[in-house]
């Protein structure tokens, strides 16, 4: 199986969706990490330059 990482911050998703952050529809988001993607937005309001 491949392993999935978040698309923000590169973090292995794991093999179940516990770490999947949520979409507003209440769905799990299969790009984003629970740390960096919420309720269907960003949880941190910065550029990619200031993350890096």
């Amino acid at each position: 199986m491949e392993e999935k990482y978040c698309q923000s911050c590169a973090m292995p998703m794991g093999d179940t969706d516990e770490m999947n952050g949520t979409n507003s529809d209440g769905t799990k988001n299969e790009d984003y990490c629970k740390y960096y993607y919420m309720d269907g937005a960003f949880t941190s309001d910065i550029s990619m330059e200031e993350m890096i």
